[in-house]
């Protein structure tokens, strides 16, 4: 009697644990992002993949409005439903024509510092990551922002050298897509303390599964 019994806990608990898997990955789906266009929005094309929390309200770039400009984001999202814990996030490529134009990950951090009037330099966390064939920093820091207690939870990325080169030979006679995908790229999320210490770790899931669509070729 006592196997039958132990047979069917088991039973249970893979059931269990297939339910819990399967509603986890419902709570996802990679999502693309497309390349920056030269003057036509028609001309994009998708270039970058992430995993995505489907709870996420994204907003893309209109159709008929150019993006060349790398000030412009090339897609945001919404993350929360109620004002505490909303949290906006944007993510912007800067593609460029040499190996010397690209900007540090470690300067673009001290920009975004620079965006708070005042900051608590004990909540500051810097850290090295690399995911994708990508290198650079995260951080996270809090302080004023436009008069507003404000977290900052921040990824700067570029490609390692290795790629960068590795992507950049035949340069000629290739697609807009293929001229960006040596393009450094920043992903940004704003919101009230709580709403950062809420959101984390999809912010984190998002920003380390944030990749190119096509592999890396290996010289």
């Amino acid at each position: 009697m006592l196997i039958p019994r132990v047979i069917s806990l088991i039973c249970i608990l893979i059931l269990s644990s297939c339910k819990q898997e399967e509603k986890k990955s419902a709570e996802t789906t990679w999502q693309e992002f497309c390349c920056r266009d030269a003057g036509d929005p028609t001309a994009r094309t998708p270039l970058y993949r992430a995993i995505t929390p489907i709870n996420w309200q994204r907003k893309n770039p209109s159709v008929t409005e150019s993006i060349a400009d790398s000030t412009k984001p090339v897609s945001e999202f919404y993350i929360g439903q109620h004002d505490q814990e909303k949290v906006s996030l944007t993510v912007f490529t800067f593609p460029v024509e040499n190996y010397e134009q690209r900007v540090p990950p470690s300067a673009q951090l001290k920009r975004w510092k620079r965006q708070f009037e005042e900051f608590n330099p004990t909540s500051l966390v810097v850290t090295p990551c690399a995911h994708g064939g990508f290198t650079g920093f995260s951080i996270c820091v809090k302080g004023l922002m436009n008069g507003q207690e404000t977290s900052l939870l921040g990824f700067s990325m570029q490609l390692a050298p290795v790629h960068w080169f590795s992507l950049q030979q035949n340069k000629e006679n290739i697609s807009l897509k293929h001229s960006q995908t040596t393009a450094d790229y920043t992903i940004k999320a704003l919101g009230t303390p709580s709403a950062i210490l809420k959101w984390k770790d999809e912010i984190y899931l998002f920003a380390n599964s944030f990749e190119l669509i096509e592999e890396i070729p290996v010289r």
